[in-house]
């Protein structure tokens, strides 16, 4: 039973870093890891090949090694085992690290998803069709219609780490966030409090709590304020009030652990969460505000939120499909049996008094439970996405939320539900290439492909008829545009080919030799083209792809795994992959190697004009450098600018003004050649693959995050303020 504490209080504390577990131990997730259900193992096509960073999930020895360094503080507080400590020394990690920080560039505004990609933590109505939704990366929505739409406010926060994990609705119009962010060390955090009182379109930071990661809160009729939450120096459990949101008093609950939900009446307070110390589940309830507390111990898992329909009814919900009830106040509970097995992360009754239950995997699969007769029965409906919080309005309408920016309102109790969101694919995206400054086009995993013809504010996914991945393409003009990919387990490519702009597609791939996965084209015209891959294979056509001729063969000793072709003008091109630079001067037909001057493995080329070149390349422990040629591809240099991650693609304008991604979620720009590279931009949670140059201005990414495909867009002209909608 312990094992099995141990597996899920860690797979739901991992997951809210991006990390998944097998056979105990902590992985990094890879954050595009498709979307959906199966009996089988979930297939993963990733960007980078053998030997890259996320080839392989790879152990965090680091956080580990963090468990370990707390085993002197277990001890301490007289914490038995690891393997006891294991649910809440999780916790601890989870709340002490940041919930998906992203630092907001001027310029920058999300494409897809929208309105977030980020995980939201809970849902606030607010009524008259108004609610708020609160979640990682300091997210705050609003929108004033009933859900139909939402909109991002304004983040009053001076860290862009962080969250929020709760939002409650006070006395005198006012609207309180909770939750936290992380400062100096994974030990360190602090708690934050953000109050609004125009219904959410401006926001104030009213206090910030060191050493506290705040988690639930419960406003009195009073205005009273009750928070609960972790103290991650101590790692005790931590209990705060306030009568007028500016004077806090802040007590311990007596216990090594955490607070995770908190409820009051006018007579009593109740807290849930979890002792460190007997490893159990715990509800404590007080009658005299806080001063003394009663404790009841219910089993073996976290306890997550709780909440009371009137003084002698309630409910708290926890991991692995724990729910508990009470009919006398908090006396006694009850275990239920719902019918549901994955994780509990709020629970609420709704106005006709039925108990709704937001459950989910912290990924991709998510359930909402419904009781009518106090939980005696159970009807389950099952979501595409983990469901992270509820809330009811007056009329019964309801709004959930939860990973990935899941969002959906329902005014029937659920029998249907809207969805506002706008999302192009729950796969990643690998390429996107431009034919002029408005028409683009975007393709990625399982076939997908997007079309823009708005410069990239809007798009719309094609049916491609493929269901390989395609890892490149090219738009060369006049309707024409090609996409080239495959399947890495067989080892075999994929080609399509448009002729109205990518509206429609047609299988290209007409090989009669050996072949290999292909990962990129690019074209000199509207019919010649040519296709660069795995084990050194080079493919051209002079026919719009009708036909292929085979440049070089297939060669998996000795042929490198070539990522990236652009060309200059009809003869001069390159091509790069695996430390390998190749560089032609008759339109492909033939290719001399050129001499790298690293070691590192090559990703992506460009031209900034018949002599400027410039090469993306990174190493398998996340550090990326940049090649520059003055000659047309002869010779290089590296820049000597390094950066903690790894460049996956790059484009350039002109000589001088390029930009490039990477897999860790950065955008790097350069105004002088490639000679200084900055960081302009990252988003941590997912990886970019692809960049396109409109112009100078404007550029365009594009990814994956947390189940989204995901694109983002750089305007100064459109968005000069700066906020990153």
């Amino acid at each position: 039973m312990k094992r099995k504490l141990w597996m899920i209080t860690l797979a739901s504390a991992a997951s809210m870093l991006g990390l998944h577990v097998h056979a105990g131990k902590l992985h990094a997730r890879p954050p595009w890891r498709r979307a959906g259900k199966g009996n089988g193992p979930r297939r993963v096509d990733r960007r980078d090949g053998d030997g890259g960073a996320f080839g392989a999930v790879r152990p965090m020895n680091a956080l580990f090694a963090f468990l370990e360094s707390l085993r002197p503080t277990m001890r301490a507080r007289a914490i038995p085992t690891p393997r006891r400590a294991a649910a809440w020394l999780a916790w601890v990690i989870a709340m002490s690290l940041p919930h998906a920080p992203a630092k907001a560039t001027p310029g920058w505004s999300w494409i897809a998803p929208t309105p977030t990609p980020y995980t939201l933590r809970h849902v606030a109505q607010l009524g008259g069709g108004v609610a708020i939704a609160v979640g990682d990366s300091n997210t705050l929505l609003r929108t004033s219609d009933g859900g139909m739409t939402w909109m991002p406010s304004e983040v009053p926060l001076v860290s862009s780490e962080g969250g929020f994990q709760v939002v409650r609705p006070a006395k005198g119009g006012k609207v309180l966030a909770f939750g936290g962010y992380p400062v100096a060390s994974m030990h360190a955090a602090e708690g934050l409090v953000a109050q609004t009182t125009d219904a959410g379109v401006t926001w104030t930071l009213m206090a910030t709590f060191p050493g506290l990661f705040l988690l639930d809160a419960a406003i009195g009729t009073d205005g009273s304020v009750r928070v609960v939450g972790i103290d991650t120096t101590t790692f005790e459990a931590v209990y705060l009030s306030t009568n007028d949101s500016v004077t806090w008093s802040s007590r311990k609950l007596g216990y090594v652990g955490f607070a995770t939900s908190v409820w009051m009446d006018p007579s009593t307070i109740f807290v849930a969460g979890f002792n460190g110390v007997t490893g159990t589940g715990t509800v404590l309830d007080s009658k005299d505000d806080g001063e003394s507390w009663h404790e009841t111990p219910l089993g073996e898992q976290v306890l997550t939120r709780l909440a009371f329909r009137d003084a002698r009814h309630g409910a708290v919900v926890g991991l692995a499909g724990t729910v508990f009830t009470t009919n006398d106040g908090g006396d006694s509970w009850q275990p239920i049996t719902t019918g549901g097995s994955l994780n509990n992360h709020d629970v609420a009754y709704s106005p006709d008094g039925s108990i709704r239950i937001a459950s989910g995997d912290e990924a991709d699969t998510g359930e909402w439970l419904l009781s009518v007769d106090d939980g005696a029965t159970w009807t389950i409906s099952g979501f595409e996405r983990d469901l992270e919080g509820l809330s009811f309005a007056s009329d019964g309408s309801a709004t959930i939320v939860g990973y990935g920016g899941m969002l959906r309102t329902t005014s029937d109790g659920g029998a249907t539900w809207l969805d506002p969101t706008t999302r192009l694919s729950p796969l990643a995206l690998f390429s996107v290439r431009f034919t002029d400054a408005e028409r683009g086009l975007a393709v990625g995993e399982g076939g997908t492909v997007a079309t823009t013809t708005d410069a990239g504010r809007h798009w719309s996914t094609q049916a491609s008829g493929s269901a390989s991945a395609l890892y490149g393409s090219a738009f060369p003009g006049r309707g024409f545009a090609i996409a080239v990919g495959g399947d890495r387990l067989a080892n075999t490519p994929a080609v399509i080919g448009s002729t109205d702009g990518g509206g429609s597609w047609v299988d290209l791939a007409s090989f009669n030799f050996p072949t290999a996965v292909l990962e990129s084209v690019d074209c000199t015209s509207t019919t010649t083209c040519v296709a660069v891959g795995r084990c050194g294979f080079i493919v051209r056509t002079e026919d719009a792809g009708q036909t292929w001729s085979e440049i070089e063969p297939v060669d998996c000793i000795r042929g490198a795994w070539l990522k990236s072709v652009r060309f200059r003008n009809a003869m001069a091109g390159l091509a790069v992959g695996q430390n390998t630079i190749l560089r032609t001067t008759d339109g492909g037909i033939t290719w001399d190697r050129v001499d790298s001057p690293t070691p590192q493995g090559t990703w992506a080329v460009a031209y900034g004009d018949d002599l400027h070149a410039f090469i993306a390349a990174g190493d398998d422990v996340g550090q990326g450098v940049f090649l520059s040629s003055e000659d047309g591809g002869l010779t290089w240099y590296a820049n000597k600018d390094a950066f903690v991650d790894l460049p996956r693609d790059i484009a350039f304008s002109d000589a001088r003004n390029g930009a490039a991604v990477g897999l860790f979620g950065s955008v790097f720009t350069t105004e002088d050649a490639g000679e200084h590279w900055v960081v302009a931009d990252y988003t941590v949670d997912g990886p970019l693959y692809g960049i396109a140059l409109l112009d100078q201005r404007r550029r365009l990414a594009v990814g994956a995050m947390l189940g989204n495909a995901t694109i983002r867009v750089y305007d100064d002209a459109i968005y000069a303020d700066g906020f990153d909608r």
